[in-house]
Parts: structure tokens; C-alpha cells; sequence
């Protein structure tokens, strides 16, 4: 007999080993999570087989970014047209 379930996601999955979607991850980095040990403490990504580790990485860097952009004196975002 074939069990199939389905779970129903907010987001991309990126930890497949936990089920964590980046949405999950981007809130867990919102909230004070500053490195990959952080976000695994906070949701569990990227404790297991670590193939999601490129993609938190990435997350961090471009949560990073936002941020520096956005508190440099001179830049500004400007919502798109």
C-alpha cells in the first residue's frame, strides 16, 4: 500500500530534511538569526544531510545586504514604479 501525503508550504522548500520553506528561514534572519547556526537553532534548517546549506547562506547574504542598503545614509529604496 502507497501513503502519499500532502503538506501544504508557505514558500520555496529549502531544507527538504526538515520541510523548511524560505519564508520560514527569511523570518527566522528577521528575527536576530546572523549565521547558519543561528537559523538551524531557530527553525531546525539545515541540521541534517547540509545540501541546504548554500541556500541559507545565501539568504543570510542577502538579508545583509538589505540591510547595509538600507542604512547607509546616502541610499534609499525607492518602490518600484
Amino acid at each position: 500500500m502507497n501513503i502519499i501525503l500532502k503538506v501544504e508550504v508557505d514558500g520555496m522548500i529549502v531544507c527538504c530534511c526538515q520541510g523548511v520553506s524560505d519564508r520560514l528561514i527569511k523570518s527566522s534572519i528577521e528575527q536576530g538569526a546572523q549565521s547558519r547556526a543561528d537559523v538551524t537553532t531557530a527553525c531546525e534548517a539545515g541540521k541534517d544531510c547540509g545540501a541546504c546549506h548554500g541556500m541559507i547562506d545565501e539568504l543570510l547574504e542577502e538579508h545583509r545586504n538589505t540591510t547595509d542598503a538600507c542604512s547607509h545614509p546616502r541610499l534609499r529604496l525607492v518602490p518600484a514604479a
